[in-house]
């Protein structure tokens, strides 16, 4: 089970690397040339220090540079940095790591900023571990950081939020409302918010660089699907031993709820598919006893009662994303949860008339899948590994797989 799992992760990270490409772009460098080229975007969730760029994308190799040499870098319709010398102060956000002072606490760095908002005013951001430090610059002031601290104060968690005065100081139009400052949250989003109204009521032109690459972060979808299923049933008793498969068609029904991971270009996510199944049968055969009772014929028959409640974790990767077109391949870890435990054998004939009763114990296995979105509509082609649903027994085993067909329409 542990290599399987090894190996499912190892997939993913490989097809994960193959989605990272070179993408048009540009550098400036520190004598204010540009050059075009092609940058490898990597998403990155923490502001870099250097990247790796091609003069053209047949070319084998990388070259790099480094934030000493370029004072800006832009992956077109992508994402835009540009390095400043500032003012920084990293006081925590975790409650574990909050000091007793409200005052900043400031260190002189060189950092590539990522550009948000572009106007009149501009904004920044600065991502590092499990923060993010916000700058601003106007055409009369020079950059500098939008300050907030949390801070101890006793037992109590205060907080210096000096950023909404810098803001009602410098980013503030003749029409904003003194108390509108007070709302202000020091996120990403009200902050963007916040300098997009302030440049549209300059009336200067205005980029919105934070959206250009943010897409829904969560869905939600019905799923129902057909399966090809199959149990192989085996034990050391001649009287039970079914000695052939059980097949059936069954019908699955579920849900699959998806969060999408916010770096490698949103093409990674995390998903769980809470699905039902329902597997009954009933199967005749023949059995010749051998000389145990003189050679008599065994009539066996096995009745199956197995139904569940599967709820998958897994990963999912889109290795293609066009317009309203998604392919995916997706690999998730199951727990099986057994609602229905019924197992029975019996056989007869004229010297021995016998029954024998089991209880599901499920195992848990894997799936993988290969899927295609189109707009809220979805068809994947899944396979299950085989899964051992006796696993209390000692002689007796009880494999069951499957593959189907899964449709799914997106709520949201």
């Amino acid at each position: 089970m542990k290599i399987k799992i090894l190996t499912a992760l190892l997939f993913v990270s490989f097809l994960t690397n193959a989605q990272i490409v070179f993408e048009k772009g540009y550098f400036i460098n520190n004598n204010g040339k540009t050059t075009n080229c092609y940058i490898k975007n990597v998403d990155w969730r923490s502001n870099p220090a250097s990247f790796n760029y091609k003069m053209d994308l047949q070319d084998k190799d990388a070259k790099t540079e480094t934030i000493a040499t370029v004072s800006e870098f832009s992956i077109d319709n992508i994402s835009r940095y540009k390095r400043y010398t500032v003012n920084i102060e990293y006081s925590a956000n975790d409650v574990n790591s909050l000091t007793e002072s409200k005052n900043p606490v400031w260190v002189t760095e060189t950092h590539f900023l990522k550009e948000l908002v572009n106007g009149e005013a501009n904004l920044y951001a600065y991502d590092k571990d499990n923060f993010s430090k916000f700058f601003y610059e106007t055409k009369s002031r020079p950059i500098e950081q939008l300050v907030r601290i949390k801070y101890m104060n006793g037992t109590y968690i205060q907080e210096n939020n000096l950023f909404r005065q810098q803001l009602n100081n410098n980013v503030k139009c003749e029409k904003t409302p003194e108390n509108s400052f007070k709302s202000i949250e020091y996120t990403k989003n009200d902050l963007v918010k916040h300098f997009l109204k302030f440049n549209s009521c300059t009336e200067t032109p205005v980029r919105n660089l934070s959206n250009e690459t943010e897409r829904a972060k969560y869905s939600l979808r019905v799923t129902g699907g057909v399966y090809a299923a199959k149990m192989t049933i085996t034990d050391s008793n001649i009287f039970y031993n079914v000695g052939t498969d059980v097949s059936k068609t069954i019908f699955k029904f579920g849900l699959d709820a998806e969060y999408i991971l916010p770096f490698y270009k949103n093409t990674l996510s995390i998903f769980t598919a809470p699905t039902y199944q329902k597997f009954s049968a009933q199967k005749s055969y023949e059995k010749n006893d051998g000389n145990i009772n003189g050679g008599a014929t065994i009539y066996n028959t096995v009745n199956i009662d197995y139904a569940s409640v599967e709820i998958p974790l897994g990963i999912r990767y889109y290795f293609f994303q066009k317009n309203n077109s998604k392919i995916y391949f997706n690999a998730a870890f199951i727990l099986d949860i057994p609602t229905s435990k019924s197992l029975e054998f019996s056989n007869t004939n004229r010297a021995i008339n016998a029954t024998h009763s089991l209880k599901f114990s499920p195992r848990n296995n894997l799936f993988g899948g290969i899927g295609y979105d189109y707009k809220r509509y979805s068809a994947e082609l899944r396979f299950y590994t085989n899964k051992e649903l006796l696993g209390e027994e000692t002689v007796w085993s009880a494999k069951y797989s499957n593959i189907g067909l899964n449709i799914g329409y997106k709520i949201f």
